[in-house]
């Protein structure tokens, strides 16, 4: 079973980080509603909009596959296909 081959260290830091990611996802609830109902002034709406569009902008981190194998994960490379560039849709 997987579970037992887990290292204590990652089993320790995902409970250390775990109530600060439910307190994230609290967070990011109550603005959803907040942005979605309408209830916020123009310029927190915004804030919180444009905070948003900045993350999904952002390029998403390559792995770093020496931090796998210092925890005691076995890496290899597996050849893959290309992916082809999708085109992003335009926003209005």
């Amino acid at each position: 079973m997987w579970l037992t081959r887990m290292p204590s260290a990652l089993v320790r830091a995902c409970l250390q980080m775990l109530p600060r990611l439910e307190a994230e996802e609290s967070v990011l609830a109550a603005n959803r509603y907040k942005v979605g109902s309408g209830t916020l002034p123009k310029e927190q709406h915004d804030a919180i909009a444009g905070a948003w569009e900045q993350q999904a902008d952002r390029p998403r981190p390559k792995a770093d596959p020496s931090a796998l194998v210092a925890h005691g994960f076995q890496v290899r490379k597996v050849k893959g296909r290309k992916r082809s560039k999708r085109p992003v849709p335009a926003t209005t």
